[in-house]
């Protein structure tokens, strides 16, 4: 990790680096203990670095693209990025090669099936959609009509942060998905990162 993550700062945008001031990269947040296989990509790349299959425009740092400090109205945190590569964008609740709705059926996404019900409750004015992912079904039925109110999978994430919304991962890479949590998340990149998302926060609060 520390190999692929030193001078991660350089890699955000100058109005974020001026706001946050440094953060520094303290690799002895993560536990020795930790190995990586040679073949583990640390998912999504840096700016700049590709893999095959990434998403395109990928980058650890996509959350801040796009939005200045002075220009976020509303923070959405969420875990980490997403259970594989071809799925991690940088940004929160965005999938990458996600081409249609319907394919989240064939992925395990049930946080970006929560949210996207909770989007249709909120624009349509149904509470019951978000009750329950038994709703999802319907939910998805109203995502993938061509005549309805609601974005393409590539598309909505955009209007977000266009609307001055960070969608942001408490942690910003991952190497290995466990549902239930993997070690080299709780002990490695979640620490890392931990530092930045409370200089985040504190700075949008202030």
């Amino acid at each position: 990790m520390a190999e692929t993550l030193a001078g991660w700062e350089g890699d955000l945008p100058y109005a974020w680096r001026y706001a946050l001031g440094p953060v520094g990269e303290d690799f002895d947040r993560i536990d020795a203990g930790l190995d990586l296989e040679a073949w583990e990509p640390i998912f999504p790349a840096r700016r700049g670095k590709t893999f095959p299959g990434q998403p395109r425009g990928a980058h650890v740092l996509a959350a801040f693209d796009d939005i200045a400090p002075n220009g976020v109205h509303c923070m959405i945190l969420s875990q980490d990025p997403y259970p594989e590569p071809g799925l991690a964008t940088g940004r929160a609740f965005e999938a990458g090669n996600l081409a249609a709705w319907t394919e989240l059926d064939k992925m395990f996404s049930k946080s970006i099936r929560a949210y996207m019900q909770l989007i249709a409750a909120a624009r349509l004015g149904d509470e019951s959609l978000a009750q329950s992912f038994d709703r999802w079904p319907d939910v998805r039925r109203l995502l993938c009509d061509p005549a309805g109110p609601f974005e393409a999978p590539g598309v909505i994430a955009g209007r977000w942060v266009g609307e001055g919304v960070l969608l942001l991962n408490a942690s910003l890479t991952l190497s290995r998905f466990r549902v239930d949590i993997d070690p080299h998340q709780s002990r490695g990149h979640l620490p890392f990162w931990r530092p930045l998302m409370l200089r985040v926060i504190d700075m949008l609060v202030a």
